[in-house]
């Protein structure tokens, strides 16, 4: 388990893996959404959670710019992965490819 401090207003938060649901990168910053549908944006690249979450087993990375905790995978379909949140993430063929090899 691994805990990661996120920042929103000032204010500092401690976030179990376990509440996150997944991250995307967004150029030099990362936005990471929690189970509650919850976001943060933190200055760090996606890389750097990558380096802290995946080796755990509980993160998978998918393409260059989403790290997707696997307990929190609802379904996929094609395009879209639907994560038990209720959130939607689109996919194209290549992730869906390795989401399959991944997760098949």
């Amino acid at each position: 388990m691994c805990t990661l401090l996120l920042s929103k207003s000032e204010k500092h938060f401690p976030v179990e893996d376990t509440e996150i649901c997944h991250l995307e990168a967004d150029d030099k910053y990362c936005d990471i959404f929690l189970t509650t549908k919850e976001k943060f944006t933190e200055n760090h690249c996606l890389l750097f959670y990558e380096n802290k979450l995946a080796p755990g087993g509980l993160f998978i990375k998918l393409g260059r710019s989403l790290l997707v905790n696997r307990k929190q995978i609802h379904s996929f379909s094609r395009s879209v992965l639907f994560m038990k949140n209720g959130i939607e993430l689109q996919l194209n063929d290549a992730l869906h490819s390795q989401l399959m090899e991944l997760l098949g």
